[in-house]
Formats: C-alpha cells, structure tokens, sequence
C-alpha cells in the first residue's frame, strides 16, 4: 500500500529566518522535495494535476523510484501530490510565504 503524508511545510523551517534548518537527512529530503513541489504548483497557476518537474523522492530496498510526480493545488489551498509509478503521495500545506511560494 503507497504511503501518504501529510506536511505542514512550516515544521521543517526556522520560524525566524524561513529557511530550512539542519535536519537529519531524512527530514531534510522531505523538505526539500516538498519545497520543489511546492515552487512547481505555485509557478503555474491554473494546472490542474499536471506532471511535474519533481522526481518521486521514495527509495525501497536501496532502489529508488524513477516515478512522474503529478500535483496540484486545492480548493482549501493545499498541495496535493502522487507519484504514477510508487504511488506515493500527500499533501502539502503551510506552504505559502515561504521562500518557495511563487504565486502571484
């Protein structure tokens, strides 16, 4: 069964600066990957669950997923992402202002 995340973008970043922190790897390449997801939705407004530029960030077993992320923003302005070929997926919220906001 895919695992599904739900991220509040915000836990990952300094609440004074707004960047990210040192973290472990693993919070770190969540945050990261979140971040990507994020400035991708925000940057084309209107697409509705379009492929992204983001590759899927899970790895079982040491092998990786090479998998399309497609994403896409909601009515209650969150993110929600899903990766075609792993299907992992979540959602992403806490996201705007931060420095990967690019919407208007």
């Amino acid at each position: 069964m895919p695992d599904h995340y739900t991220i509040d973008l915000r836990h990952y970043l300094d609440e004074k600066t707004g960047e990210i922190p040192p973290l472990p790897a693993p919070a770190m390449t969540i945050a990261l990957f979140c971040g990507a997801v994020v400035a991708w939705v925000s940057g084309w407004p209107g697409s509705d669950g379009e492929l992204t530029n983001v590759p899927c960030r899970r790895s079982r077993s040491r092998s990786p997923c090479y998998g399309d992320v497609y994403a896409r923003l909601t009515v209650g302005d969150a993110i929600v992402f899903r990766c075609q070929a792993c299907g992992e997926q979540g959602t992403i919220s806490g996201w705007r202002g931060t420095r990967w906001d690019r919407s208007a």
